[in-house]
């Protein structure tokens, strides 16, 4: 029997484009005084994780994970 290893894959940057999806919203929901991501802001913007982008490659690589019958 071929058991499957599970294994935990993070989204932030290395499945979902992050901080392509906050610059996405205007300026003002995101940027703070020097111009950086606002963290307080980004935690407002509705529905932010749900509409992220995909990181070049990421659903390839996580196809070839799954398509490997290991994981």
């Amino acid at each position: 029997m071929n058991e499957r290893k599970s294994i935990f894959i993070d989204m932030d940057g290395v499945i979902a484009d992050w901080v392509a999806g906050v610059k996405s919203y205007p300026p003002e929901m995101w940027e703070n005084d020097v111009g950086d991501i606002d963290f307080q802001k980004v935690d407002g913007i509705k529905n932010l994780f749900r509409n992220l982008p995909v990181m070049e490659g990421a659903i390839n690589a996580v196809n070839k994970l799954w398509e490997s019958d290991k994981y």
